[in-house]
């Protein structure tokens, strides 16, 4: 396998009319080859409240890390197939959270007092071979040649399409969390790591040849539009200037600015 090189970023976005703290977290060991980026599900504030501080959501997202990665980590160089690795990692995780969200909510309303939520993505990098397992919204893209190309799918792509219809209020935040988010049966269906055991089953695995490779990012959504509009820039701009670039298009457009954590991978 060629060498590989790391770079990691988490910034904090720089939405002052939402004054919101990061709520996203990222665990990498890349001499192991383990890679988990999380990014907590923005909650629904009460009126004339300022946002919660410190945070749920960014409190699951590093809960999901940390046990993920710690479940990977322990499980480096054991004779098992990644899939399981993954799974178990998964399952880690999503205890993880489910402890906290028993702490936090003893009672839920799906509304102010909901689950603390986050997408989750982990990697397995095993010589040429790329292992994924992913809920919900953090992405990853490979690099060949002069093509990036997306090869997770966004699980929330069809709820976003509706909030951007319907806009996101106090009756939507409702619908969504408790009758859209993990359950199967729902048109507009989308995973989320809640410790709810139902959320395990929109897990998603994939296993890729990257020996021709040239980068791969591990990231979540806060750098999704930058992506889509100019995959090219993934496959040369550092994570600072990917970040740097995202800003402006958030400003140009009036886009709510969101986190942004960036796993680069390069390959010699």
């Amino acid at each position: 396998m060629a060498e590989v090189r790391c770079e990691v970023l988490v910034a904090r976005n720089r939405d002052a009319r939402y004054a919101k703290p990061c709520e996203d977290f990222v665990f990498a060991e890349a001499a192991a080859g383990v890679f988990v980026v999380c990014d907590g599900a923005t909650r629904l504030k009460p009126p004339d409240a300022p946002y919660p501080d410190p945070s749920p959501a960014a409190a699951a997202a590093r809960a999901f890390a940390e046990a993920a990665g710690a479940e990977l980590m322990a499980s480096a160089g054991m004779p098992r197939p990644p899939r399981e690795r993954l799974t178990r990692a998964f399952e880690a995780g999503s205890l993880a959270v489910a402890t906290l969200n028993g702490r936090l909510f003893p009672v839920i309303d799906y509304e102010y007092k909901d689950f603390a939520t986050t997408a989750a993505l982990a990697a397995i990098l095993e010589d040429d071979r790329l292992h994924l397992a992913w809920i919900a919204d953090c992405a990853c893209y490979i690099g060949r040649g002069e093509e990036l190309r997306l090869v997770t799918s966004i699980q929330t792509a069809v709820i976003e399409a509706h909030i951007r219809a319907v806009g996101y209020e106090r009756r939507n935040k409702l619908e969504i969390s408790r009758d859209v988010r993990n359950n199967p049966n729902h048109p507009a269906c989308f995973g989320g790591i809640t410790g709810e055991p139902a959320a395990l089953d929109f897990v998603e695995y994939a296993e890729l040849d990257i020996a021709c490779a040239r980068r791969v990012l591990l990231v979540s959504d806060g750098v999704l539009e930058l992506l889509d509009r100019r995959p090219e820039l993934g496959l040369t701009l550092s994570p600072a200037e990917l970040v740097a670039q995202m800003e402006q298009i958030e400003r140009a457009d009036d886009i709510r600015s969101d986190d942004k954590s960036i796993v680069a991978l390069d390959f010699a």
